[in-house]
């Protein structure tokens, strides 16, 4: 009898352990030896599965009292294997950065379903090296949650529009389309969506609702289709007044023109990025007319007509690209008074003419200048020889 009862107390005592929560401590050694920690080089391991106080482990950051953790970055170079269930007992987290440089590793297993349940998160930021697809769970229960930026992924997306504080969204290598109602979350600033496939249907009409949106990245890098008039350009981005920074590649290929009246109201535009987007028409003026610009490139489409004068109002301007159009008349002088100009590729304008301006001599870093595949007169001036840069310029041979 004596023996059942000392049995039955010792099954009750470890049935309590077990239940025991695990402490923070013990959940970051949990995904120290899940992640490989031991081939960690020194460095990366500082302080981890030590008796050092928590704060002090490389790249763990804690609240004041040092026992709770609230930032985390898992990137050494040696990491492998997968996150484990027990980033989940790390209920004050709310930056988590995750690199997994490890080529053979599972997508679909890198982000465990307990992330999604951290009731603190606010910024979320994880980079997948290895292979497959990682699918974002249909419930996601961080209702801080307002950056979310992860690569690898399948579609569906529907669960972006239970998250309405999302400020800043950013999907790499994505393979599905985007929300519909996309323009739902009235809170983003910044919203980059590359995907490796060839689109499969416009950029959904609701971005425009976007009005916060101060960057837009539109990207499908492996789209090789052009001007077979199949998917429309997404009008509603000239909407977006509030862009600071717009990249648009190969997300269309039915031709469409640059309204110049909704140019003059994004007042706020710096970087300019239009490839692949079958754009035909002049190039608004008034996109220069604040003298904003930093960057213009809007190149590989069909522009035809000039090259705005007003360009040269852009004092902050480094590059401007417009090669591969149908550009006439000759480059503008106004563009030497641009002292910061880097990149000047007017390349494959096959009408493009006249001679190269006097006032590049204004422009002492112009490294790369490419009229090549154009009529510009390659016999230049003395002064214009003399340019520090003047043997990296390139034209017709």
């Amino acid at each position: 009898m004596k023996k059942n009862v000392i049995f039955i107390v010792a099954l009750l005592l470890a049935s309590s352990l077990s239940m025991r929560a695990m402490t923070e401590r013990e959940a970051l050694v949990a995904i120290y030896k899940a992640l490989n920690g031991p081939e960690w080089e020194a460095d990366d391991a500082k302080g981890w599965n030590t008796n050092a106080p928590i704060k002090e482990w490389k790249d763990v950051t804690t609240d004041a009292t040092g026992e709770h953790v609230e930032a985390l970055q898992l990137r050494a170079d040696d990491i492998k294997g997968y996150l484990p269930a027990a980033i989940g007992e790390l209920k004050s987290l709310k930056y988590l950065k995750l690199r997994y440089k490890d080529r053979e590793a599972d997508a679909a297993q890198c982000i465990p379903a307990e992330v999604w349940t951290l009731p603190e998160l606010v910024d979320i930021d994880v980079y997948i090296a290895g292979k497959g697809t990682y699918t974002l769970p249909k419930e996601i229960n961080c209702p801080k949650l307002n950056t979310i930026k992860v690569n690898k992924l399948q579609g569906p997306f529907d669960v972006l529009l239970t998250l309405p504080k999302l400020v800043e969204v950013c999907f790499e290598d994505v393979n599905g389309d985007m929300p519909e109602n996309i323009g739902e979350l009235t809170k983003l600033r910044r919203l980059t969506w590359k995907s490796g496939n060839d689109p499969t249907k416009r950029i959904p009409a609701s971005l425009g609702k976007c009005s916060m949106l101060e960057s837009l990245i539109l990207d499908n890098s492996t789209f090789t289709k052009a001007h077979v008039g199949n998917i429309e350009f997404p009008a509603e981005v000239w909407d977006l007044t509030n862009l600071k920074y717009l990249f648009l590649r190969n997300i269309a290929d039915k031709p469409s023109t640059i309204p110049a009246d909704k140019v003059a109201k994004m007042t706020r535009l710096e970087n300019v990025i239009l490839c692949r987007v079958s754009l035909e028409g002049n190039i608004p003026a008034e996109f220069f007319t604040t003298g904003n610009m930093k960057q213009f490139d809007v190149y590989e489409n069909f522009i035809t007509g000039s090259i705005p004068k007003e360009l040269g109002n852009c004092i902050k301007l480094t590059t401007v690209q417009l090669n591969n159009n149908n550009l006439t008349g000759s480059i503008p002088e106004e563009l030497g008074n641009c002292p910061k100009l880097r990149n000047l590729n007017l390349s494959k304008n096959p009408d493009l003419g006249g001679k190269v301006p006097e006032s590049f001599v204004n422009c002492p870093d112009l490294a790369i200048f490419k009229v090549d595949g154009t009529q510009v007169d390659s016999n230049v001036s003395e002064p214009l020889k003399a340019h520090p840069k003047f043997s990296r310029w390139k034209f017709n041979k």
